[in-house]
């Protein structure tokens, strides 16, 4: 006789708080709102830059020399110069109100933004506290298509200083411009949505994967899966026998829910992020 429990469905989901506040995540209110601001940090973002100079504005309709071809929230984003590996422009924003030792959520979006032509590669790296954690994908000076990163971490301290910096992962033979905008802030937790689900135990290793992603289960049954990505959408899905290997390579860097079925009931779930 199987057991039935019930469970919950775990989600890439996060609570509604004010403890945490991100001032001008959008980069909306930029020094004069009449003038394209140039080498200087938004308002309420201070320079993170050790080489180049500043950030710039991207601000439509008055920077319309520059790419992508609008901003991904509002009518502004920021425009850094790739240095080297180590050395490029960025920001920074101290951020209080977090409770050491819980997970946030740390999301913004990024493109390429290239005023002078080119194919350059270009990636954005991300500090805590003035230390490196992670890194965007390597991605073109020419791609004007908004993508978004995705990053859980612990707060090591109740006050933490934000950082965004553009690299070139080919100096000197490449260079460019990177753009980001839409930063997004919020408390990280697992909730429950009050879903009956069968109840299987299975193990998902490495956790964050890179290229695939493994998992392992005590029974022999007959199980499909199911991907979806942070907005619920699915992104793969096949069989999966006994212990499985998903291959992940396809998949972008992020936060996903992966699902587990038996004859089409839900038996299991678990959250796995997708690194480099």
């Amino acid at each position: 006789m199987k057991n039935w429990l019930i469970g919950f469905i775990m989600v890439c989901l996060v609570k509604v708080s004010v403890a945490q506040t991100l001032l001008n995540p959008s980069f909306e209110n930029w020094a004069n709102p009449t003038v394209c601001e140039t080498n200087t940090a938004p308002d309420q973002w201070l320079d993170f830059s050790n080489g180049g100079l500043a950030p710039d504005e991207g601000n439509y309709p008055l920077c319309p020399s520059t790419i992508p071809g609008s901003a991904s929230h509002g009518n502004v984003y920021a425009r850094f110069m790739a240095g080297t590996p180590l050395q490029g422009e960025g920001m920074h924003q101290p951020v209080s109100g977090f409770s050491p030792g819980k997970q946030y959520l740390l999301t913004f979006d990024f493109a390429g933004s290239n005023l002078w032509g080119g194919n350059d590669n270009l990636r954005f790296h991300i500090f805590l506290n003035g230390v490196r954690v992670d890194s965007t994908i390597i991605f073109s000076s020419a791609d004007t298509l908004w993508q978004k990163h995705v990053l859980i971490f612990n707060a090591p301290t109740s006050t933490v200083d934000i950082a965004f910096r553009a690299h070139t992962p080919a100096w000197p033979t490449s260079g460019g411009s990177a753009a980001m905008d839409n930063v997004g802030l919020q408390p990280y937790t697992l909730m429950g949505a009050g879903v009956d689900v069968k109840s299987i135990d299975f193990a998902v290793y490495p956790n964050p994967c890179t290229s695939f992603l493994q998992l392992k289960f005590p029974t022999a049954e007959s199980l499909t899966f199911r991907i979806t990505d942070i907005n619920g959408r699915p992104v793969l899905e096949g069989d999966l026998p006994e212990s499985a290997t998903i291959n992940t390579a396809g998949l972008v860097p992020g936060c996903y829910l992966l699902q587990v079925f038996d004859a089409g009931q839900l038996t299991g779930q678990n959250v796995f992020l997708k690194s480099e």
